[in-house]
């Protein structure tokens, strides 16, 4: 065979070496496209608004608007941390553990047990006496109209204003320590204001429309619900306080504000796909996508190798859109039937491992864990509604209720609900005179409210309403931990 011969069977070979791939890859760019065209015209049919434009509310007014104030007054307080060791430190009750499905009154210990140390009362006292006046302008600055901060959604998630978000949750850690502090001198009225703060600072983060706010408000509506639960415990409640309380927690809710944040997220995520298709194989912009510094952790470790990267540019940026508004939509639809209390749809965060997709598998994680926060969170937030009206009913009637339809509408306007499974939460007398009160947990089913965890409630299967702990378990958990 001449050299000509063999040189043509070569350029061939290479031929079809290359435009097999090539062939291969044009193909599934036009299948994504399609599907990812068709899906979009599917959306826009049942009138979802597509664009950030679209969704981005008008800029905050300056009138009325305490939002500058309070991070005037939060940054004072993070200015203290290193001046105040107790109240800059998160781990109260740190490492002390009882029984399960019991918690510590952390008011009714004889000192403060952080993570760094042991301090006595009068040190927490003497740090909030420090604080007062920054405290004092944050909770005026709550109690304005309007708490927005301007966000240029345009950006897509690089618009997130990380910063704040730490100078929230510092503020929310000191208005922590003055609840304990007041319940630990008896005074319930002043508890019950520190309270309503911590879940007036829930509004700050409202009219983001992230979902990187709305987990941030989830999380102090969980300090917020922590500090009730102590709160509940002390003796000497009356009517008028609880039912100042029990308002305050009927007042918030995050189920709308989240749906209006995943509708910006599905937006912003169409803008950073335009961003890495228009900077032309832009790692920086794909990793900057997963708007969320786990995430982005976990996406650099696993980064693939530049092969399937550019393969994944070249072919599968339309397709992986198309899985990621997919995911958003279905959390925002599971989100809807949650809130309209029906029956639960159950959502898993298990990915199909599909070499094709880079992005839209963090999508999936994080609809999972923001689908789930939500019912946790409503579900706890409805679980201390209910325990706020049996401590009502107690009072005016002398005992417990038999069940839960004996509080409506006496003490709530109708029963409470529970999120995990789109019934009425359970609830039963106990013969010690004590109450069992209870979720079906994440799997939603009901295995008759008997803690099995540790004391956070949801790693139990069911999620019960802890009860507190009596001395002698606190004095074994002090003993077993050397304080």
């Amino acid at each position: 065979m001449s050299l000509v011969k063999i040189l043509r069977w070569i350029g061939i070979g290479l031929g079809i070496l290359i435009g097999l791939p090539s062939l291969f890859l044009i193909e599934e760019n036009m299948r994504g496209r399609f599907l990812l065209h068709r899906y979009l015209n599917e959306l826009r049919a049942r009138s979802e608004k597509l664009t950030v434009a679209e969704l981005a509310p008008p800029p905050p007014p300056t009138e009325g608007n305490g939002a500058p104030a309070f991070f005037a007054a939060a940054r004072q307080l993070d200015g203290l941390k290193k001046q105040c060791p107790v109240a800059g430190d998160s781990g109260f009750a740190f490492g002390l553990h009882v029984p399960d499905g019991r918690a510590i009154v952390k008011y009714r210990l004889e000192q403060l047990y952080t993570s760094k140390r042991t301090n006595t009362w009068r040190d927490l006292t003497n740090e909030l006496a420090l604080a007062a006046a920054p405290l004092d302008d944050l909770k005026r600055a709550l109690q304005q109209p309007v708490l927005s901060q301007p966000i240029d959604y345009s950006r897509g998630f690089a618009a997130a204003p990380f910063t704040n978000f730490s100078i929230i949750r510092g503020s929310v850690r000191w208005l922590s320590w003055s609840t304990i502090n007041d319940l630990h001198n008896g005074n319930l009225d002043a508890a019950t204001d520190d309270i309503t703060t911590i879940v007036s600072t829930t509004r700050l983060l409202k009219d983001d429309r992230l979902l990187i706010s709305e987990l941030v408000r989830m999380t102090i509506a969980r300090i917020g619900l922590e500090n009730t639960w102590q709160a509940l415990q002390a003796d000497g409640w009356n009517d008028a306080q609880l039912a100042r309380l029990q308002q305050t927690w009927q007042t918030v809710g995050f189920s709308d504000a989240l749906l209006c944040a995943l509708e910006m997220e599905r937006n912003m995520i169409a803008l950073e796909f335009e961003k890495v298709r228009r900077e032309n194989f832009s790692l920086d912009a794909l990793v900057e996508m997963s708007g969320d510094q786990i995430m982005r952790q976990v996406m650099f470790a696993e980064f693939p190798s530049f092969c399937r990267l550019l393969a994944w540019r070249l072919a599968w940026t339309h397709l992986d859109e198309f899985h990621a508004f997919r995911k958003t939509q279905s959390a925002l639809d599971k989100i809807c039937i949650a809130a309209s209390h029906q029956q639960q749809v159950s959502e898993t965060n298990e990915q199909p491992d599909d070499y094709r997709l880079l992005f839209s598998r963090f999508v999936g994680d994080i609809s999972f864990r923001v689908f789930q926060n939500v019912c946790r969170t409503e579900t706890h937030r409805e679980m201390m509604l209910a325990a706020i009206a049996i401590k009502r009913y107690q009072l005016r009637h002398g005992k417990l209720p038999s069940s839960l339809h004996a509080l409506a509408p006496e003490f709530m306007p109708s029963l409470p609900h529970d999120w995990m499974d789109g019934k009425p939460l359970r609830y039963r007398v106990n013969t010690d005179g004590t109450f069992t009160l209870y979720s079906v947990g994440d799997d939603g089913v009901d295995n008759g409210g008997e803690p099995s965890g540790e004391q956070n409630m949801w790693r139990s299967r069911d999620a019960v309403w802890l009860q507190p702990a009596t001395a002698e378990e606190v004095a074994d958990a002090l003993r077993k931990k050397g304080r």
